[in-house]
């Protein structure tokens, strides 16, 4: 009962409003801790400093995603035809028209994917312990956790590649920024028929639980995940004026 009530008390536009503010903060916390000034991408960071943003990057870029599908609910959706897609292709092959802009004007964009990261095979259905215990050595530890190192892996110093790290960071904070922009980019993805799109994927979101949320919060960010999951996964109801 609490939660229809509560669904009926919120529209979409104060979703968005109180979720992109706080998810501007972190974001603006994370550029802060990876010495990011200026939108100029740092080239490399400490390890410990990497892996302590990527845990609350990467929550963030869902959290993202889902305020993006909430903020398209209400555009409209109007299949291309195959005749439309092909001269939109041709238009991008032969590239935008060429005009000349003052030097501070131009500022660089980051590309941010509308798209969930694919599910890995077996990742929704952990293994589970048996009796026997499990014995694990050196080589082996090394070896599972070898995909979280980025790649040439950290130097002497103990520091890491952190350039596409800080691109990714960038690119929220773009679209953060730009909202209904972005929103209108995937409701124009909407338009074009599954077959032809980038990725033959019908939803930008994969179905079950969102990327990145553990079963039990350890930051804020993973609440402001959980919530915005919570309405992008249907229309939110229009508030009524019952006074």
């Amino acid at each position: 009962m609490f939660i229809v009530l509560f669904m009926f008390s919120v529209s979409a536009e104060s979703v968005i409003n109180r979720q992109s503010t706080t998810l501007l903060r972190i974001v603006a916390g994370l550029l802060v801790l990876a010495g990011i000034s200026d939108g100029k991408p740092v080239e490399r960071m400490a390890w410990v400093t990497y892996r302590a943003i990527l845990g609350v990057l990467r929550p963030a870029e869902s959290a993202v995603r889902r305020l993006i599908a909430i903020a398209a609910q209400d555009l409209p959706i109007k299949l291309r035809t195959k005749v439309q897609t092909a001269r939109i292709r041709k238009n991008r092959t032969l590239g935008p028209a060429v005009t000349s802009q003052p030097e501070d004007s131009k500022k660089h964009r980051y590309m941010f994917s509308l798209f969930d990261p694919r599910r890995k095979e077996g990742e929704s259905k952990p293994k589970k312990r048996g009796r026997t215990p499990r014995v694990w050595t050196l080589d082996a530890f090394l070896a599972q956790k070898r995909h979280h190192i980025p790649r040439g892996g950290p130097s002497a110093d103990g520091t890491v590649k952190a350039e596409r790290l800080s691109h990714r960071l960038l690119a929220v904070l773009q679209v953060l920024e730009n909202l209904p922009q972005h929103a209108k980019r995937y409701a124009a993805l909407r338009n074009i028929p599954v077959e032809d799109r980038p990725p033959h994927r019908i939803n930008m979101l994969r179905p079950g639980r969102p990327p990145w949320l553990p079963k039990k919060s350890t930051h804020e960010v993973h609440d402001v995940l959980r919530e915005c999951h919570f309405f992008a996964r249907g229309p939110i109801p229009k508030t009524t004026d019952t006074s």
